[in-house]
């Protein structure tokens, strides 16, 4: 499996001297160093814009633009996406997958209370992996917020997803 992290590239403003540069305020490499464990696998992580990203493997994309075509959508995992958007981005997107931003601020800042939920996938992946859906306003006709036990946390949630993917998207 191929895996690539994709964070824009930016230098805080010189009038913003205690901005923090994506990649650091992301905490993309802890993130990057847990699904690789994961998945025991090597993550790349480009700094930059979409058209930088290679074409291949899957794209766990933050701050993903509202551009993206919907054929391309099937390898993207959209990051930090807001909530109030996040069930129309993967239908209309066709995302793999999206982390909801207030979720995604939880694993980087109470890795104590981490649990194996909050990952909005595909209905047909999450009955692939035995996972449950979750009830609440994450749910749309193809895409919900699934959780399961065999995850300790996003990492390996989004790991253990992406492992059964392709057996269901691409069979």
């Amino acid at each position: 499996m191929k895996l690539t992290i994709l964070v824009p590239a930016g230098v805080p403003a010189p009038e913003l001297a205690t901005a923090t540069p994506p990649r650091r305020f992301y905490r993309v490499d802890e993130f990057a160093k847990a699904i690789g464990d994961a998945l025991a696998i090597d993550v790349a992580i480009v700094e930059g814009k979409l058209a930088d990203a290679p074409n291949d493997g899957y794209l766990l994309a933050f701050d993903l633009p509202i551009t993206v075509d919907a054929r391309d959508g099937t390898r993207i995992v959209a990051f930090g996406v807001d909530r109030a958007m996040i069930m129309k981005r993967v239908e209309a997107q066709t995302l793999a997958a999206a982390v909801e931003k207030h979720r995604y601020f939880e694993w980087c800042t109470r890795r104590a209370d981490e649990r194996g939920d909050g990952l909005v996938g595909r209905k047909d992946v999450a009955a692939r992996m035995h996972a449950r859906i979750l009830t609440g306003p994450y749910t749309s006709p193809h895409y919900a917020a699934i959780a399961t036990s065999d995850a300790s946390d996003l990492p390996t949630l989004l790991a253990a997803y992406l492992t059964a993917y392709p057996q269901v998207v691409n069979s």
